[in-house]
């Protein structure tokens, strides 16, 4: 069970703040500001929550720190352009800041092999998903993203790594006020739902290749290599869900939520019923009255 503290501090904090930042963004036209809001969000839960310290004592620690160029990545390839989507490989550069502090426990092979798919699944996501956003809302694509998050949160949490489930958590809340304010931010930025996107994508996609990846390795039964891999692609699923054919952008924009959300949560609800009742179980084994 959370605490009190870890549901306001960890969670809805970084919502609030997030929401907070946006009325700002909205005011002064800051559009290229969107992954500094939300990994401004981030970092003040974390902060709150844990305390980090610099260097981290605790390699988990990493993903604090790996959110400062993850704004910078985001920031720099919003400004730039379509054509420098390598930016997106940042995401195998987070998961190597998470990895490398257990490489003794672990292995060299199992943090290459996953800084290698992190970076494919950065690097795809930022050439596919700025597509999406001219074929639909570029709000959609980001309660998209938000479902991702939280599903993946979930999974972490289930595999008994309370502060990354609590931190995922945390991002989810903060990437849904980036969502829901998305229409008006691109209306008064000359309607530039893609580059808006191109910024997002990195820091998300960052964000979520770190949590996964310490998901899977730093507790003693982690993440499964299975939702590992699904839950790092599921991005990939809303591009997919803009070639429906037709002319109505409502249908696809409904497909890129529910497309990939109905993937993810029915992999994230089996595990948490399955990890609630393993931790009932333990609860009722455990002798009273000594």
């Amino acid at each position: 069970m959370l605490t009190d503290r870890q549901i306001w501090v960890g969670i809805a904090l970084p919502g609030l703040v997030s929401m907070a930042l946006m009325l700002i963004v909205i005011w002064r036209r800051w559009a290229l500001a969107l992954p500094t809001v939300l990994g401004i969000a981030i970092m003040i839960g974390y902060w709150l929550l844990r305390r980090p310290e610099l260097p981290p004592q605790d390699g988990c620690d990493w993903l604090f720190w790996m959110q400062v160029p993850l704004m910078l990545g985001g920031t720099l390839f919003q400004l730039l352009g379509a054509r420098w989507a390598a930016v997106g490989a940042i995401a195998g550069a987070v998961t190597y800041a998470v990895l490398r502090p257990i490489m003794p426990a672990i292995g060299p092979a199992a943090i290459w092999s996953s800084l290698v798919v992190a970076t494919l699944w950065g690097t795809t996501v930022a050439i596919t998903l700025p597509w999406a956003a001219r074929r639909i809302d570029s709000m959609w694509i980001a309660a998209a993203l938000a479902g991702i998050v939280g599903a993946s949160a979930v999974i972490v949490l289930s595999s008994n790594f309370l502060t990354y489930g609590i931190i995922g958590m945390g991002a989810a809340m903060a990437i849904l006020p980036i969502a829901v304010a998305l229409r008006r931010t691109a209306h008064r930025s000359g309607n530039d739902g893609p580059g808006i996107i191109r910024g997002l994508s990195v820091s998300i996609m960052g964000l979520l290749a770190g949590l996964l990846a310490g998901g899977r390795y730093y507790p003693h039964t982690g993440v499964s290599p299975f939702q590992f891999h699904v839950l790092g692609a599921a991005p990939l699923l809303i591009p997919l869900a803009c070639c429906l054919p037709g002319k109505r952008d409502w249908v696809r924009c409904v497909a890129a939520v529910v497309l990939p959300s109905a993937i993810v949560w029915c992999i994230a609800i089996p595990a948490a019923w399955a990890a609630r009742h393993a931790a009932e179980t333990t609860d009722s084994q455990v002798p009273r009255g000594l």
